[in-house]
């Protein structure tokens, strides 16, 4: 067994703008001493678990092979950058980035390991710091003199966004479940199709 070094930086599947279609934090949460932190973590701690070792660390290997071909950025063709992840190979696209598949006849839609994680790691933020999330915004404790939260709101919403987390992830598992052939990594647990020979996959769309 060879053991290697870490990177000084976590390769991070998401960035603050992924929290916009979910969550309205404030702009004084400093995206990279706090909010990366916990999106490390919720990385980690969270999704790491439920993904399994080798799909989680071939996940991030391939994003760390996109970034490294794009001077650490990952591009769309035109090359500005872009937060929708675009592998060679569609199936950890569709993953991450979520999609619409057809079983047995219905299209499904699905919102891949980006919300996942977004929930997950607003959860964190929650529970780091003494501060909640309003209809504004993130608000935040800050000193003395900074309006007060009430500490059952927070517990309340950090276990409505680890619900939700938990719910996303459900959408994720199931497609893992039906596409398993496509995902050899991921272990699989039990999906009723597994044995009758039907070519899971075959048609699956990314989301506009």
């Amino acid at each position: 067994m060879s053991l290697q070094e870490q990177p000084l930086q976590p390769l991070l599947l998401i960035t603050k703008s992924d929290f916009e279609p979910y969550v309205s934090l404030s702009g004084n949460l400093d995206p990279v001493k706090k909010l990366n932190m916990h999106i490390a973590h919720a990385q980690d701690f969270d999704l790491r678990p439920l993904l399994g070792d080798l799909l989680f660390y071939d996940i991030l290997k391939k994003v760390g092979e996109l970034q490294a071909e794009n001077g650490g950025r990952i591009l769309q063709e035109s090359g500005a950058p872009i937060h929708i992840i675009q592998f060679p190979n569609a199936d950890y696209s569709h993953l991450i980035n979520g999609g619409t598949y057809i079983y047995k006849g219905v299209p499904i839609s699905f919102q891949g390991l980006k919300p996942v994680l977004v929930h997950y790691a607003t959860a964190r933020v929650l529970s780091n710091i003494n501060g909640a999330i309003t209809p504004t915004g993130f608000k935040a404790k800050l000193n003395e003199f900074s309006e007060f939260v009430d500490n059952r709101e927070v517990v309340r919403q950090i276990t409505q966004y680890q619900s939700l987390a938990l719910g996303y992830w459900n959408q994720v598992k199931d497609f893992l479940n039906i596409h398993y052939s496509h995902y050899p990594l991921w272990h699989h647990d039990g999906c009723k199709d597994r044995n009758t020979g039907r070519k899971s996959g075959a048609r699956i769309y990314s989301l506009n």
